[in-house]
């Protein structure tokens, strides 16, 4: 039988047990809360699972892109991979990656499959392999706008073939920073 101090110091054990789990719980909960609002409010992660992006990111990728880049008088260049709906006005929510090719003013066209703008070659070295033999465009970028590509042309669904063509500003979310992967870890080239 258990006398009265041994059944107090169970009681006392098993209460501070209990504190130091809802410490814990408290504490955990806490850090997912700030884990969320940065990932969303600052530094959102998105997954990539196709081929699109082609050296840059290895299919079933996840990307860490940052809003901060975009803060005040900044906005997307040339080069950079960003990430972004579609259009505001499609109704399609997806987020999506692709390579800023062409800014507010360019003209774009892509003869025997390269890419001019404004008339000049545009060397693009982040590319998988030679894009097909393709002839599109012109494609004149409006001001606010973006003309954004897949780094594996021969297999990126982008706004060579959407109806709008063009990535609103407002529907631009976040610079594309790092790319994790089951094959790479690193900083994604801009090449500006």
């Amino acid at each position: 039988m258990m006398n009265q101090n041994t059944k107090a110091s169970l009681k006392a054990t098993a209460i501070g047990v209990l504190w130091g789990l809802l410490d814990f719980f408290k504490y955990m909960f806490i850090t997912a809360v700030i884990a969320f609002l940065i990932t969303r409010l600052l530094f959102p992660i998105a997954y990539v699972p196709t081929e699109s992006m082609e050296n840059e990111f290895p299919p079933e990728s996840f990307v860490i892109c940052s809003k901060v880049s975009y803060w005040g008088e900044n906005s997307p260049q040339r080069g950079d991979v960003i990430l972004f709906r579609r259009s505001s006005e499609t109704g399609d929510e997806k987020l999506y990656t692709k390579r800023v090719v062409g800014l507010p003013g360019d003209v774009i066209t892509i003869e025997n499959g390269l890419t001019y703008i404004n008339g000049e070659l545009y060397d693009e070295p982040w590319l998988k392999e030679t894009p097909e033999k393709l002839g599109m465009g012109p494609f004149e970028v409006p001001a606010g706008e973006y003309f954004c590509m897949g780094d594996n042309r021969n297999n990126s669904y982008d706004c060579r073939y959407w109806e709008e063509h063009y990535i609103k500003e407002e529907d631009v979310v976040a610079k594309c920073q790092i790319v994790i992967s089951s094959e790479k870890v690193s900083l994604i080239n801009d090449h500006h």
